[in-house]
């Protein structure tokens, strides 16, 4: 995908509005990465890998001004939970401004859908789900599991090969989690998912080659 500058600028800023939290920000980085990994293995070719991969990058900006509900310690209320299922819509809204960022924005919209309708926002199933979204959701999961959080240790990766298998069909296109069989070992190897503020080398030139 290629973007224009006026396009790029929303995105950078985005991005740079999401470095006020670090797991943010850098959870979103290592779910596109996943992201392109699992598209490449689906057969997107290189503007369909470009748009999801974007997408996946400022998924989660909605989470920014809502930090305070976010990283509250203890469960959310059932107000608070609506606030935070609100923030595909607000990344959505803003993306969508830009005809250019429209399909990045649908993708946004619906990352936290399911593949039986019971997803939010609007609890669409099975192929009404965007295909980005729907490898978007995999990818999250991944690496939500695998991710250190201060009420937990990261889930081993036969834990989480457990869950996304367990859950397809459930949450999750079964195409998408077929897609994944193939992969976990390279992710085992080479994505250091739970560590560190920066996504490897190799990942960064990735990103900054679909960004241009």
């Amino acid at each position: 995908m290629e973007l224009s500058n006026i396009s790029k600028e929303v995105i950078e800023k985005l991005r740079r509005e999401m470095g006020k939290d670090s797991y943010i920000y850098n959870h979103s980085a290592r779910v596109a990465d996943i992201v392109c990994d699992i598209a490449e293995k689906f057969g997107l070719n290189k503007e369909e890998i470009a748009t999801v991969q974007i997408a996946a990058l400022v998924c989660d900006y909605g989470m920014i001004p809502i930090l305070d509900t976010v990283n509250k310690n203890g469960k959310l209320t059932d107000i608070e939970w609506k606030l935070v299922q609100g923030h595909t819509k607000t990344g959505s809204d803003i993306l969508s401004q830009n005809p250019h960022l429209r399909e990045v924005a649908k993708i946004v919209l619906h990352h936290h859908e399911r593949w039986d309708g019971n997803g939010y926002p609007n609890r669409i199933r099975e192929n009404e789900i965007p295909l980005g979204a729907r490898i978007i959701a995999v990818a999250d999961s991944i690496d939500a599991m695998r991710s250190k959080r201060p009420y937990r240790e990261p889930l081993p990766w036969k834990t989480c090969i457990k869950e996304v298998f367990g859950n397809s069909g459930v949450m999750y296109d079964p195409k998408v989690v077929k897609a994944t069989r193939s992969l976990w070992r390279g992710w085992k190897n080479k994505h250091e998912l739970n560590q560190g503020d920066n996504p490897p080398k190799e990942q960064q030139k990735k990103r900054k080659e679909v960004e241009r």
